[in-house]
């Protein structure tokens, strides 16, 4: 179990689980700038529902604060809540697993790897080869750029992989709905008055974790009102990227007092999340 940050004031910065970095989710910074007791609530600006990134900077390691930065906060200052959250244990020591059952005796990997393809159900050998991934990946870093990167890394990096692939393979599982919205995307579909049309999208640059968003508003008969692009930094996924530039398209019409407005986007899995009626606890 860990904490989802919502306004912050439940949950203490130091002591507590609520870092999404497996496997111990807590801040490894030591205690500085604030009181060892310090909340989350301040680490995030008066009035501005944002990070401050300043104080951050301040406070935790330069990997920590990449972290915490990444971290979306509730526009609507929502609590904090206790969620599910993955941990070593329920990756390779769970009871019954068939991991926990295997010894290592330093045999063929071939051999090893036939094994495990054979008795691993699909999503934990998606899930190992996302690991054995960014352990090579980390290695090749310190060989060749000499770069030392955190073992806690390791995992974060695999996981953040695993979901990009994971929303690749199911955006290619329901082909022919990507065929018909990418259809309906080359043709503009006249909206009834007063309804406006903002198609939002945001592009990834991963090695900087920096984004690029842009939105477009159009009115009824399709003439463009205005548009806006704006560069955010500390994004973790191109999902969350995605979120960000629908967040930032909610916010603009917020800003216009604009309530009859039809959003738009090219991410599946964020427009499926968003019309859901049920409470994503994700």
């Amino acid at each position: 179990m860990r904490w989802r940050v919502g306004n912050g004031r439940d949950i203490r910065i130091w002591g507590q689980r609520w870092l999404p970095v497996p496997s111990s989710f807590s801040v490894q910074s030591p205690v500085r700038v604030l009181n060892s007791d310090a909340k989350v609530c301040e680490l995030i600006g008066n009035g501005t529902r944002n990070w401050n990134h300043k104080l951050v900077r301040e406070v935790f390691s330069k990997e920590e604060v990449s972290v915490i930065c990444a971290i979306p906060l509730s526009r609507m200052g929502a609590s904090d809540k206790i969620i599910w959250g993955l941990t070593k244990d329920d990756d390779w020591a769970e009871e019954g697993s068939p991991i926990h059952k295997w010894s290592s005796n330093g045999g063929d990997f071939e051999e090893l790897w036939r094994k495990m393809d054979k008795e691993l159900p699909q999503v934990d050998v998606e899930r190992m080869v996302a690991i054995m991934q960014s352990i090579w990946s980390r290695r090749n870093t310190w060989i060749f750029e000499n770069k030392f990167c955190s073992p806690t890394s390791v995992m974060k990096r695999a996981l953040i992989s695993l979901m990009d692939f994971q929303q690749v393979q199911n955006e290619g599982n329901s082909g022919e709905k990507k065929k018909n919205i990418a259809k309906e995307a080359t043709t503009w579909q006249k909206l009834e008055e007063p309804y406006v049309k903002l198609n939002f999208d945001a592009a990834v640059e991963q090695r900087e974790k920096r984004v690029g968003i842009g939105v477009v508003m159009r009115d009824f008969i399709g003439e463009v009102l205005l548009s806006l692009s704006a560069k955010i930094m500390h994004v973790a996924s191109p999902f969350m990227a995605e979120c960000k530039a629908l967040d930032r398209a909610l916010e603009l019409c917020k800003e216009l007092g604009l309530y009859s407005v039809w959003f738009e986007g090219d991410a599946l899995q964020v427009m499926e999340r968003v019309n859901r009626e049920e409470e994503d606890e994700s």
